[in-house]
């Protein structure tokens, strides 16, 4: 298992690299494809009748003796939409995320690949988007191991990604989840999927959750008895996180206090300082409100 920055996970690199895909997916065309465009419907062709009528119209109009019909209205033109230019990412992108998939490649020549296409940021979020929907299940986990590692330059992603959180990888859950507990606004949608993941078998799965629900703050109160059954974790890596988080909860998580307590005479390092200070934090009374 191949592990990146900020501890984030790559489940493709432990079902093995596959190869060159023959075919690029919908969404990754080459930039000069044409593009197909909205037309607007031309007006339906007037009858000979209809248009003799107007034209002996107008032509008594502008006799003001004449009694005959008022000149024909003109009708306006309808100006056309400006086409909206299909979001491609450019083919050197495209051939970085392909050749993260041939097992000729080496682990360090692997890395720099996997983050080049960190690097490229919103550039290769149009490819990334489209193998998120890949049926390929390596493809979507690369895709959102990359993201997750982009930050605010995955912005864009926001949709795909929050589709991703329903993916049948906990791989892509874990990804997808932690790169939309980056925008403030989307915490929220991601923190059902963080909780279910402190339950993962998977060491790296649980870190992560406990990470990035450490985000959440007060606002993860209600959460407060499922953030106590994390600290029964023997990672140290787990724990940590979740005990600052009750800290940060206040008084409202006074039911961990047991546990806490429990955590700050057992433990040791900066698990049992964390313990400590959260107890601090719970038992602290709560501000009394000026009169």
């Amino acid at each position: 298992m191949r592990k990146h920055r900020n501890g984030i996970l790559s489940g493709a690199a432990r079902a093995g690299a596959i190869g060159l895909a023959a075919s690029l997916i919908a969404g990754c065309q080459k930039a000069d494809a044409p593009l197909e465009s909205g037309s607007i419907s031309p007006s339906p062709e007037r009858p000979p009748s209809a248009v003799a009528s107007n034209s002996s119209g107008s032509a008594a109009a502008s006799d003001p003796t004449s009694p005959g019909l008022p000149a024909a209205v003109e009708t306006p033109q309808l100006s056309r939409v400006p086409e909206r230019p299909e979001r491609i990412s450019p083919p050197e992108v495209v051939e970085a995320f392909e050749k993260l998939f041939q097992p000729t490649v080496d682990a360090a020549d692997w890395e720099r690949t996997h983050e080049s296409l960190v690097d490229s940021g919103a550039s290769a979020v149009p490819l990334l988007e489209a193998e998120l929907k890949s049926e390929d299940v390596n493809r979507r986990e690369q895709a959102s191991s990359i993201l997750v590692l982009m930050g605010p330059a995955a912005a864009e992603a926001v949709p795909a990604l929050l589709a991703a959180l329903k993916d049948n990888s906990s791989f892509v859950r874990a990804n997808a989840a932690a790169a939309l507990a980056q925008f403030p606004e989307q915490l929220t949608s991601s923190r059902d999927v963080l909780v279910e993941l402190l339950e993962s078998d998977e060491p790296e799965l649980r870190r992560l959750a406990a990470m990035n629900l450490s985000l959440l703050g007060e606002s993860a109160s209600d959460l407060v008895p499922q953030l106590t059954l994390a600290l029964e974790d023997a990672d140290a890596d787990v724990v940590r996180p979740i005990v600052e988080l009750l800290g940060q909860i206040g008084p409202a998580a006074r039911p961990a206090l047991p546990k806490l307590q429990q955590i700050s005479v057992e433990r040791d390092g900066e698990i049992r300082e964390a313990a400590t200070f959260a107890v601090q934090q719970i038992e602290a009374e709560a501000p009394v409100a000026d009169p």
